[in-house]
Protein backbone atom coordinates (compact mmCIF):
# COMPACT_ATOMS: atom_id res chain seq x y z
CA UNK A 1 0.00 0.00 0.00
CA UNK A 2 1.48 3.45 -1.16
CA UNK A 3 1.17 6.78 0.98
CA UNK A 4 -1.43 8.23 -0.72
CA UNK A 5 -4.07 5.16 -0.86
CA UNK A 6 -3.11 4.88 3.30
CA UNK A 7 -3.65 8.68 4.03
CA UNK A 8 -6.95 8.03 2.06
CA UNK A 9 -7.98 5.21 4.21
CA UNK A 10 -6.74 7.43 7.61
CA UNK A 11 -9.03 9.91 6.11
CA UNK A 12 -12.08 7.66 5.71
CA UNK A 13 -11.56 6.21 9.30
CA UNK A 14 -12.16 9.96 10.27
CA UNK A 15 -14.95 10.61 7.95
CA UNK A 16 -17.26 7.60 8.90
CA UNK A 17 -16.61 8.14 12.54
CA UNK A 18 -17.13 11.54 12.82
CA UNK A 19 -20.47 11.14 10.61
CA UNK A 20 -21.68 8.17 12.69
CA UNK A 21 -20.83 9.98 16.14
CA UNK A 22 -22.77 12.54 14.83
CA UNK A 23 -25.69 10.29 13.80
CA UNK A 24 -26.02 8.25 16.64
CA UNK A 25 -28.03 10.75 18.48
CA UNK A 26 -29.93 11.58 15.57
CA UNK A 27 -32.81 8.88 15.29
CA UNK A 28 -34.09 9.44 12.03
CA UNK A 29 -30.65 8.59 11.27
CA UNK A 30 -29.99 5.05 12.90
CA UNK A 31 -31.95 3.26 9.22
CA UNK A 32 -28.06 2.94 7.86
CA UNK A 33 -25.94 2.65 10.86
CA UNK A 34 -25.09 -0.98 10.21
CA UNK A 35 -23.77 -0.11 6.81
CA UNK A 36 -21.66 2.57 7.88
CA UNK A 37 -20.38 0.66 10.33
CA UNK A 38 -19.40 -1.89 8.10
CA UNK A 39 -17.84 0.60 6.00
CA UNK A 40 -15.29 1.74 9.26
CA UNK A 41 -15.13 -1.75 9.84
CA UNK A 42 -13.86 -2.31 6.22
CA UNK A 43 -11.43 0.25 6.40
CA UNK A 44 -9.99 -0.47 9.92
CA UNK A 45 -8.97 -3.98 8.76
CA UNK A 46 -7.61 -2.81 5.74
CA UNK A 47 -5.27 -0.50 7.61
CA UNK A 48 -4.47 -3.25 9.75
CA UNK A 49 -1.87 -2.72 12.41
CA UNK A 50 -3.29 -2.44 16.01
CA UNK A 51 -6.73 -1.79 15.09
CA UNK A 52 -7.12 -5.41 15.94
CA UNK A 53 -9.07 -4.44 19.19
CA UNK A 54 -11.45 -2.06 17.64
CA UNK A 55 -12.49 -4.22 15.14
CA UNK A 56 -13.65 -6.84 17.97
CA UNK A 57 -15.26 -4.44 19.61
CA UNK A 58 -17.56 -3.29 16.22
CA UNK A 59 -17.50 -7.60 16.12
CA UNK A 60 -19.30 -7.79 19.39
CA UNK A 61 -22.00 -5.77 18.84
CA UNK A 62 -22.41 -5.82 14.62
CA UNK A 63 -25.38 -8.29 14.86
CA UNK A 64 -27.17 -6.20 17.43
CA UNK A 65 -27.12 -3.35 15.50
CA UNK A 66 -27.62 -4.78 12.22
CA UNK A 67 -31.03 -6.56 13.60
CA UNK A 68 -32.65 -3.32 14.78
CA UNK A 69 -31.71 -1.61 12.02
CA UNK A 70 -33.44 -4.05 9.54
CA UNK A 71 -36.29 -4.33 11.99
CA UNK A 72 -38.56 -1.54 10.87
CA UNK A 73 -38.38 1.34 8.57
CA UNK A 74 -37.94 3.63 11.21
CA UNK A 75 -35.45 2.07 13.59
CA UNK A 76 -34.21 3.21 17.05
CA UNK A 77 -30.96 2.31 18.52
CA UNK A 78 -31.30 2.76 22.33
CA UNK A 79 -29.56 5.25 24.30
CA UNK A 80 -26.99 2.31 25.51
CA UNK A 81 -26.03 1.55 21.12
CA UNK A 82 -26.34 5.15 20.39
CA UNK A 83 -23.77 5.77 23.62
CA UNK A 84 -21.46 2.42 22.41
CA UNK A 85 -21.29 3.81 18.74
CA UNK A 86 -20.46 7.38 20.29
CA UNK A 87 -17.63 5.65 22.34
CA UNK A 88 -16.16 3.35 19.31
CA UNK A 89 -16.44 6.32 17.32
CA UNK A 90 -14.68 8.43 19.14
CA UNK A 91 -11.95 5.71 19.97
CA UNK A 92 -11.30 5.39 16.05
CA UNK A 93 -11.05 9.03 15.54
CA UNK A 94 -8.13 9.33 18.67
CA UNK A 95 -6.68 6.27 17.04
CA UNK A 96 -5.82 8.60 13.86
CA UNK A 97 -5.14 11.19 16.04
CA UNK A 98 -2.79 9.96 18.06
CA UNK A 99 -0.80 7.80 15.16
CA UNK A 100 0.28 5.31 17.17
CA UNK A 101 3.54 3.52 16.38
CA UNK A 102 1.56 1.30 13.26
CA UNK A 103 1.36 4.17 11.56
CA UNK A 104 4.73 5.40 11.74
CA UNK A 105 5.76 2.96 9.31
CA UNK A 106 3.24 3.73 6.89
CA UNK A 107 4.43 7.40 6.41
CA UNK A 108 8.22 7.09 7.08
CA UNK A 109 8.71 7.90 3.31
CA UNK A 110 7.60 11.44 4.21
CA UNK A 111 8.73 11.92 7.16
CA UNK A 112 12.66 11.26 5.81
CA UNK A 113 12.15 13.29 2.88
CA UNK A 114 10.37 16.17 5.57
CA UNK A 115 13.59 15.55 7.92
CA UNK A 116 16.25 15.49 5.31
Amino acid sequence: MDYLEYIGLLNQVMMIATQLHNDALDPRNHKYSAHQIALLYQTLNMLRGQTKKLRKRIEDRFQEIKAITESSASPYLGAELQHWLQQITWDCRCMVVECPPFMHERLRCVTDVLYQ
